[in-house]
């Protein structure tokens, strides 16, 4: 994996930046965000034997760091909407609540499950969010039409990194989530001029899902790149390489602007 650079890639109003968000997050003035929307390694307890699995893990003193910093940086009535599994829902929601409450629990139900299309055995599927805020305070939500967004139906979608991209072997299996259910929590949860950090990008979904100002952090660069060019071409129907040059920067005072 290379050593995150601090490279910075502004595209229309999403920023999308390779870097240790462990680091980034320090960076971001107090209560200048208005959403927290993120898909962290799904599992967090402190150390794994494999390999593979240790390579996803998160040390559960970061995790108490990411708590403290989530608390500073959000906006009075800002939310937390963190994508987890039916294992790790109760171990999230026990290691925030020293500054956050639990709101109500999101849904996207799948039938075609990797062991289905494989196995070709029906296994019903399900990925989890959990939606937090401050525990003295009540969230912001900014009505859209539809009041209950909590549950949502859509087939999952497989395959967008492949062995020949030089993707690590833990990333292979990556399902984006349904980006219409991404489009109504972010719309719901965010004003229009409002900010949605993401300190887990991933391939960007969130962001790409999303008409706000979108910040993301990812640490793995063959991810960042697949993350830009996605962006870059749902926003533009072309290529990152048709348009776009890349410009590096030290993330230092820009940062601490975002």
């Amino acid at each position: 994996m290379q050593e995150d650079s601090g490279l910075c890639l502004t595209i229309g109003n999403k920023t999308l930046i390779h870097a240790d968000s462990k680091w980034h997050i320090a960076t971001l003035k107090n209560r200048s965000v208005d959403l927290i929307h993120t898909d962290p390694p799904y599992s967090f307890i402190s150390r794994f034997s494999s390999r593979r699995d240790a390579m996803t893990e998160l040390d559960m003193r970061d995790v108490r760091y990411y708590v403290e910093q989530f608390n500073r940086v959000l906006k009075r009535g800002g939310s937390v909407v963190l994508w987890c599994n039916d294992a790790t829902l109760f171990k999230w929601i026990d290691v925030f609540r020293r500054y956050f409450k639990p709101v109500q629990l999101l849904m996207w139900a799948y039938r075609n499950t990797p062991a289905h299309e494989i196995k070709k055995i029906f296994r019903p599927g399900v990925e989890l969010a959990v939606w937090m805020c401050r525990k003295h305070e009540e969230p912001n939500t900014y009505y859209r039409g539809r009041q209950v967004f909590n549950w949502h139906y859509e087939p999952a979608y497989g395959g967008i990194l492949s062995a020949r991209d030089g993707v690590p072997e833990e990333k292979l299996g990556v399902t984006p989530k349904p980006l219409k259910f991404l489009k109504e929590i972010n719309s719901f949860l965010c004003p229009d001029d409002g900010v949605i950090y993401d300190p887990f990008m991933g391939l960007a979904s969130i962001g790409v899902a999303s008409k706000h100002r979108y910040i993301g952090v990812e640490i793995d660069f063959k991810v960042f790149e697949h993350a830009c060019s996605r962006v870059y071409y749902m926003m533009n129907q072309k290529t990152l390489k048709e348009v776009v040059k890349w410009h590096t920067v030290r993330l230092g005072d820009e940062a601490a602007d975002m």
